[in-house]
């Protein structure tokens, strides 16, 4: 799916039984509708997931927001919502936020899949 002019383009794959959700582009005031929209039709196939954000070049207080919403909606569900590979920018504008203790991160693919295997 490539949404808001080639801005963003998130795709989902199922490794080892767990699904990730690859994010690659922009998450601004233009793409988080269409983001948003996306992880809740994933949260609604399951309460499990990975977001790698290894192509993620940028993530405006937009972006922010719909990613603490999701934690803040899969935590309501008992779910597990794992960011993993974050770039220094958004791993930055996380902490920049104050969000370290909202959002769960991880360092690689592997980290993830262990802790959403345990959930």
């Amino acid at each position: 799916m490539t949404t808001a002019q080639d801005k963003l383009s998130i795709v989902t794959h199922e490794v080892l039984g767990q699904r990730i959700v690859r994010v690659a582009g922009q998450i601004d005031s233009v793409t988080a509708p269409q983001f948003e929209k996306y992880l809740a039709d994933v949260l609604g196939q399951g309460r499990r997931f990975g977001l790698d954000c290894s192509g993620l070049a940028y993530v405006s207080s937009a972006g922010i927001r719909v990613l603490v919403s999701t934690a803040k909606r899969i935590r309501g569900m008992e779910g597990r919502f794992e960011m993993f590979a974050l770039t220094p920018m958004v791993t930055r504008m996380v902490e920049i936020s104050g969000l370290t203790s909202i959002l769960s991160i991880r360092v690689s693919e592997q980290d993830t899949l262990e802790a959403l295997e345990r959930a």
